[in-house]
């Protein structure tokens, strides 16, 4: 072959090779009107740039990872659901890191997505993510409901959440502000508040996840039966459910107002964090305290009145020579004068250390 006819062939490859095209930035509603044009005519990494207003829309990023941002921030920027019956927000098409949702108010959900194995399951109601990884940051979810997870519901993610308020969220089964099944996600200076699971879990739930809540706070919560603040559930070979640098208190439930872990499985391990004022109980369930943090049990207040005074003794007394049980205030295995001293002792109202 002359050298002649391989430069011609490498001019003709050369002439025929596909230069990936700069990211374009879209602008909403300048661009497009409604976001959902504005991602359906965006290419893979591109940003979409959304001015203040309200937008009455269900919003699917399909298989593309995009940049959605609003650019006056969660306060004048709005995705409305009223009259819609979806999640507002639909990420399942493989996204990364490189997807990103910023700078939102995402409110007034009233649906969600139908779960693919069964379609009379509902979830997501503001944002449902399912086996990608976008990341969420400085976003409100606001008075949203849903079936499960009402403000969002994650599933199978590495999704890092930051900066977001999850408040005044409903959900006719579990979970009113945010549920998270399967992967490993971070979810990092959040407020949960004034949501409510009709079943379990009022604030946020966390199933079969290596998930790490770092500086969050978790307040107001409720729900009908376990976890008015946070519900952890896993097997016994997972990694504890990390909780750093947390506030929990003021929720409640039936049963364990402020932490609910699933018996035999891995605990919670809580460094750092207050776990106070929550009612019936502050934690239900193993955990591991890793240092630094304020949990307010009182072991001597039996009957959970927040004060140790005769019906406490009265507890102590009708249990008297039991083997363990809760009046085995100091561990012994049985019931005897020395759990008797030890509420004595402490006879009076609890005293917590915390700030507030």
């Amino acid at each position: 072959m002359s050298d002649r006819l391989v430069l011609c062939g490498t001019l003709a490859f050369a002439a025929i090779t596909v230069v990936p095209t700069a990211a374009d930035t879209i602008h909403v509603p300048a661009d497009h009107l409604t976001i959902q044009a504005a991602v359906d005519a965006a290419n893979d990494g591109d940003t979409i740039e959304v001015a203040p207003g309200v937008y009455n829309e269900c919003i699917n990023f399909g298989i593309k990872n995009l940049m959605l941002i609003g650019t006056a921030g969660p306060s004048e920027t709005f995705i409305d659901g009223d009259g819609l019956d979806c999640s507002l927000i639909h990420i399942k098409g493989g996204q990364t890191h490189d997807s990103l949702v910023r700078g939102f108010t995402i409110q007034n959900a009233d649906g969600g997505t139908p779960m693919e194995h069964d379609p009379t399951i509902v979830v997501g109601g503001g944002l449902r993510i399912r086996e990608s990884s976008p990341v969420i940051e400085d976003c409100h979810f606001i008075n949203n409901r849903s079936g499960y997870g009402g403000g969002a519901h994650v599933l199978s993610s590495d999704s890092p959440i930051r900066d977001c308020v999850f408040q005044n969220n409903f959900a006719s089964g579990d979970c009113g502000g945010l549920l998270i099944f399967w992967g490993s996600n971070v979810v990092e200076n959040c407020l949960f508040e004034n949501n409510y699971g009709n079943l379990n879990a009022g604030g946020l739930k966390v199933l079969l996840s290596t998930t790490t809540v770092l500086n969050c706070t978790i307040t107001n919560n409720s729900t009908q039966h376990f976890g008015g603040g946070l519900v952890w559930f896993s097997t016994e070979d997972d990694q504890p459910l990390q909780v750093i640098g947390c506030t929990i208190t003021n929720n409640t439930a039936d049963n364990a107002g402020g932490i609910h872990v699933q018996p035999d499985v891995a605990p919670v391990e809580l460094t750092g964090s207050i776990v106070c004022d929550n009612g019936p109980d502050q934690i239900e369930g193993p955990w591991i305290d890793a240092g630094g943090n304020t949990i307010c049990i009182c072991i001597c207040d039996l009957d959970g009145d927040d004060v140790v005074d005769i019906s406490d003794l009265l507890i102590i007394l009708s249990q008297w020579g039991d083997q363990g049980g809760f009046g085995d205030i100091n561990g012994d295995g049985t019931v005897n004068v020395n759990d008797l001293l030890e509420a004595i002792d402490n006879f009076g109202p609890c005293e917590w250390d915390y700030p507030g």
